[in-house]
């Protein structure tokens, strides 16, 4: 991959990142609980980034791993927060009380046990994705029962669950072949890190748009 191609790549994804939780930040007092949440998760996603330039790019670190599993950790803990008041009334608390401490238990025993805090977490990343794809969906299909079609789309819950589910669909498909796209052809490799950071951007890019619609709070 041309080291051009990586460079705007990356600089679309981390721009576009910013640009959501600036929007966030104008927008804040016009949050509910669960927009407050996302907002935070924003926030770590650009606090990631930043760490990760400097520990790549300052630091000359080859391995960001240790960044990115202390980010999955709570990516998956603040996207649960989400999802339990946005489901409020319709799902108990309960339950994703307890699916957020049954997988944060299982991704620290599985970092401490079968891997290292150096490697990506393949299969806890995998699950995480089909959880909360699996959340994106069930919200879907509670709006297309309870909302009127003509207002679905000024609802900023829609469009931030529309990038939720593109874009840990598409995370899904990266998580469960990165083991296997080591093993491979660097080409290959670099396509699949231009793939991720295109859906990244696509996905901060419609959290950014939920943002600037949030109206009163809900």
């Amino acid at each position: 991959m041309d080291i051009n191609d990586y460079m705007i790549s990356t600089l679309l994804a981390t721009s576009i990142t910013l640009i959501a939780l600036v929007v966030g930040i104008v927008r804040f007092g016009r949050f509910s609980v669960a927009l407050k949440y996302m907002f935070f998760y924003v926030v770590l996603g650009a606090c990631t980034e930043i760490a990760n330039y400097v520990l790549i790019e300052v630091l000359a670190h080859s391995n960001n791993m240790p960044i990115g599993n202390f980010y999955f950790f709570l990516s998956f803990l603040l996207l649960g927060l989400y999802f339990m008041h946005l489901f409020k009334g319709y799902i108990h608390r309960k339950v994703f009380i307890a699916i957020v401490v049954l997988y944060e238990l299982y991704f620290i025993v599985n970092l401490l046990v079968f891997q290292s805090i150096f490697e990506f977490p393949a299969i806890p990343k995998a699950i995480s994705d089909i959880i909360l794809f699996g959340l994106a969906m069930l919200f879907f299909h509670k709006t297309m029962l309870e909302a009127k079609e003509k207002y679905v789309w000024k609802d900023p819950f829609v469009i931030i669950n529309l990038g939720i589910l593109l874009y840990f669909a598409g995370s899904l498909f990266y998580s469960v072949l990165f083991n296997v796209v080591l093993e491979n052809a660097r080409g290959f490799t670099d396509f699949t890190r231009i793939y991720f950071y295109v859906l990244n951007a696509v996905f901060y890019f419609l959290i950014a748009i939920g943002f600037w619609k949030a109206g009163k709070q809900v």
